[in-house]
């Protein structure tokens, strides 16, 4: 992977441009598995998981911004990358994010 080269200088556009940009997913290439993490008495963490056939690499752990999810377009296209690459990919969901709020008693807080 080469260096970094932004297509918008300004952060701002950058951040509205990345929402909407569309993008070449293709999720049977590296198909992604749901696993569930107890962090705590009754809390549970939602993880989807891509790996790459064959050896791995390495690992990585992606986790998404404030109203996000790991199925954020710009996640699973960073996933997908990144398994292209041989590494294996989780992508964590914060507490009571992207439709596991069932899974713990508190709600997620970004403070």
């Amino acid at each position: 992977m080469g260096p970094f080269a932004p297509i918008f200088r300004n952060p701002h556009i950058l951040t509205v441009a990345g929402n909407y940009w569309r993008r070449a997913i293709d999720e049977t290439r590296f198909p992604t598995r749901s696993v569930l993490y107890a962090t705590e008495e009754g809390t549970r963490v939602l993880v989807e998981e891509n790996r790459p056939a064959g050896r791995v690499r390495g690992e990585v752990l992606l986790m998404h911004g404030l109203e996000g999810s790991s199925r954020s377009g710009y996640m699973v296209s960073m996933a997908q990358r990144l398994a292209g690459l041989g590494l294996a990919v989780h992508r964590m969901n914060m507490r009571s994010c992207g439709g596991s709020e069932h899974l713990t008693p508190t709600l997620y807080h970004s403070g």
